[in-house]
């Protein structure tokens, strides 16, 4: 594995995740799909998926996914990455608060089964820092297939992998079932190779979700809206960016509060956005 020098550089370490510093540059030499081939195909299909998305979202008046959900203030707190990443979020001790929504990606009733979502904003300098994570499996394999879940006590990752200086990272959160009176999870961070995840810290939100509204007209990005030292991939913001896109353009935050008719008042706190950009109108 890598670790970062003190001057900012990457310093490879011999072993067998010293190809993570390349950022997945390391190959076998087997036929590959031309890169404009593959570009063209993964915009085609996002823009396919967008389209019926957005359409989804204009007919609900709503998000086409995670339709309902509640927003908590939350802090999370970083113990630092055993083996750097160069993301500062992770790489160094520090709490950070935040705002976590939960939520279920197809609003199905309460008693069947659905996949299970939480959304982290993060401040930022330059504005909102968004991470999302689904239910998935955990394995090297499983853990890029979403599944439906009776409960959210379920381990969760970011599904797809983003880009860093020491390579390809996925995140995982995993419920404290050791924490009474509020939602936490451990957070832990893993290369798409790597069989192991490696403890980076715990996300614990309040008891009270924000108040007036515990599920304001937010909308999350995790194409654009990265933490810093964190890039996506090309292929993955030509698959998941049309999505964003047209679900702002088809069924904006403006409409939202008239089609739910308002949200009733529950005693939680007032959500103060942990940014200077205005984060309704962020995807």
């Amino acid at each position: 594995m890598g670790r970062i020098r003190h001057d900012g550089a990457v310093k490879v370490r011999p072993g067998r995740r010293a190809s993570r510093l390349t950022g997945m540059d390391v190959r076998p030499a087997v036929r590959r799909v031309p890169p404009a081939a593959g570009a063209v195909a993964a915009s085609v299909g996002g823009w396919a998926l967008g389209t019926v998305l957005g359409a989804v979202g204009k007919m609900r008046r709503g998000k086409p996914l995670h339709p309902r959900g509640l927003l908590y203030p939350a802090r999370l707190d970083v113990r630092g990455a055993p083996h750097p990443w160069g993301v500062p979020l992770l790489d160094h001790r520090a709490e950070h608060p935040c705002l976590v929504r939960v939520s279920r990606a197809m609003g199905l009733p309460a008693e069947l089964p659905d996949i299970h979502g939480v959304a982290v904003r993060l401040p930022s300098p330059d504005g909102p820092a968004d991470v999302l994570f689904a239910t998935t499996g955990t394995g090297r394999l499983t853990r890029y297939l979403l599944l439906l879940r009776r409960s959210g006590l379920s381990p969760m990752t970011t599904l797809l992998p983003v880009r860093t200086a020491a390579g390809p990272l996925q995140l995982r959160l995993v419920p404290d079932r050791g924490t009474t009176g509020r939602r936490a999870w451990q957070v832990s961070a893993a290369g798409p190779g790597d069989a192991r995840w490696e403890p980076v810290g715990r996300l614990v939100a309040d008891p009270q979700p924000v108040a007036p509204d515990p599920d304001p007209p937010l909308r999350f990005d995790p194409v654009r809206n990265l933490p810093a030292g964190m890039t996506q991939y090309r292929w993955v913001r030509n698959v998941r960016d049309p999505a964003y896109v047209l679900a702002r353009r088809w069924s904006p935050a403006s409409i939202w509060r008239a089609a739910r008719g308002g949200a009733p008042h529950d005693g939680g706190r007032s959500a103060a956005p942990p940014s200077r950009r205005d984060t309704r109108t962020s995807a």
